[in-house]
């Protein structure tokens, strides 16, 4: 984390995985709330056409043997990655991105870290749970068990593939670190 995230608390809590009824519990509240701020503002659908039309029928289906829930319309696992199901419904609700083609570049993304092999898997899901990371930063260091020299390594090798995106962070004196992301499912969509 960086700040202002962690400069507020002295403990950091880690989160288990989150289950479809806490994904749909955690969706409902943020969706509640963003319908709530529509109504208050008086923003119109027409500003945002996905918002509204698409919480309506994610919940409701005209086919009785599917299952009702937000995850199924996000088409997000059981014990997923919150920043995955954050960044699912980003793409359903505002973004109106059906979970097919959403699900494709997922999909096509994962297959090339993949192909990269077990070290690119690792680092890209410390990644993924992290949000972004330094080569030199202790706790991914500590997570994979590597050197900062074999992180880097790596890394050159996702970046090479655009499955990782780079940008230099200075937060006071000493040398910019390079905080390196993964990219989005659609980012990867066109390559």
């Amino acid at each position: 984390m960086t700040p202002p995230a962690d400069v507020f608390f002295a403990k950091m809590v880690e989160l288990p995985p989150l289950t479809a009824a806490d994904q749909d519990e955690l969706i409902s509240l943020r969706i509640d709330s963003v319908q709530r701020l529509v109504s208050v503002a008086e923003i119109t659908v027409a500003e945002f056409p996905n918002l509204l039309l698409t919480v309506d029928g994610a919940l409701s289906s005209s086919d009785p043997s599917s299952p009702n829930t937000i995850t199924s319309a996000l088409a997000v696992s059981e014990g997923s990655n919150p920043r995955r199901l954050i960044l699912a419904a980003n793409e359903l609700f505002i973004q109106g991105l059906d979970s097919e083609a959403r699900n494709s570049s997922y999909e096509r993304r994962e297959r090339l870290i993949l192909e990269l092999g077990r070290p690119a898997v690792q680092l890209a899901r410390e990644l993924e749970a992290l949000g972004s990371a330094s080569a030199s930063d202790t706790e991914l260091q500590r997570r994979l068990g590597w050197s900062r020299s074999r992180i880097v390594q790596v890394l050159k090798r996702l970046e090479g593939k655009g499955l990782v995106k780079s940008h230099t962070s200075s937060n006071g004196p000493g040398a910019p670190r390079r905080l390196y992301r993964l990219v989005d499912f659609l980012e990867h969509v066109d390559r």
